[in-house]
């Protein structure tokens, strides 16, 4: 019987950035990221259930929307900004 060939997810540096935080810095700047240091801002899924029922955010591409207030956005400064804000719309 062979053994497999996968050896588990490749090791990371501590202090690196992925890779998908690297090419949005070289884009943007390095605020766009979604490493850790951003990401740290953003409460629990729970939290965001008990505190803001009817917001939805797609974790992968973070576009957002709140159905109570109908604000919405497109990223993650605008999603810290809504959280920041109370979840209150402009």
């Amino acid at each position: 019987m062979a053994s497999s060939k996968w050896r588990g997810p490749p090791l990371r540096n501590a202090g690196s950035d992925p890779r998908e935080c690297r090419k949005l810095a070289a884009v943007d700047n390095s605020e766009n990221c979604t490493s850790g240091l951003n990401l740290k801002e953003i409460p629990s899924r729970a939290t965001l259930a008990r505190r803001w029922p009817s917001l939805k955010v797609n974790r992968l591409t973070w576009r957002w929307v709140d159905d109570a207030t109908g604000a919405k956005g497109d990223d993650l400064q605008s999603l810290l900004a809504f959280l920041n804000e109370g979840g209150i719309a402009r």
